[in-house]
C-alpha cells in the first residue's frame, strides 16, 4: 500500500482562493444566520476563525435549542483544541445574551427555546439551562 494520498488537494484550483473550503460560510452570510443580537459574539468567532493559520472553515452557523451553534472543518491538528474551546466559549456566551437585541438575557421555554431579555421574552418563562444541572451554568430566580 502507498503512503501516497488518494487526493492531493493542493493541486486543485480554487477559484474562491486558498483555505476556501465547499460551504465556508462568509462573514454577512454567518451573522445572517441567527438573529442581530448575537451580532457581536458572531462575528468575534468569524474573525478568530479566518485569523487562523490556515483559516478555519465555517460550515454552519445556527441557533439551536435556545443557542449558538457553529460547525467547522479544515482544522489542523494543532489548532484543534484552541478552535474548538474558543467556539465552546461563544456558544457558551449566547445562552447570556438576547439574540434580538444583544443586552443581558436568559434561556427561555418550554417547547422551543431561545435566549432573550425580557422585553423580547414574549411572556416566556425563564428555564433552567442544561449545563445548571451539570453545576456549569448560572442559577435561574
Amino acid at each position: 500500500m502507498s503512503d501516497k494520498p488518494l487526493f492531493d488537494f493542493s493541486q486543485v484550483n480554487n477559484p474562491q482562493g486558498p483555505g476556501f473550503v465547499m460551504g465556508d460560510y462568509a462573514r454577512e452570510q454567518a451573522l445572517a444566520s441567527v438573529g442581530p443580537g448575537w451580532a457581536g459574539i458572531v462575528g468575534d468567532l468569524w474573525d478568530y476563525l479566518k485569523a487562523q493559520d490556515p483559516p478555519v472553515a465555517i460550515t454552519q452557523v445556527k441557533e439551536k435549542f435556545g443557542g449558538l451553534r457553529c460547525y467547522v472543518g479544515g482544522t489542523m491538528r494543532e489548532q484543534t483544541d484552541a478552535v474548538y474551546k474558543r467556539i465552546d466559549e461563544a456558544e457558551a456566551a449566547s445562552f447570556k445574551v438576547c439574540e434580538t437585541c444583544g443586552e443581558p438575557g436568559v434561556l427561555r421555554g418550554p417547547g422551543w427555546y431561545f435566549t432573550a431579555c425580557d422585553e423580547h421574552s414574549d411572556g416566556r418563562a425563564p428555564v433552567r439551562h442544561m449545563d445548571d444541572e451539570l453545576g456549569g451554568g448560572d442559577d435561574v430566580e
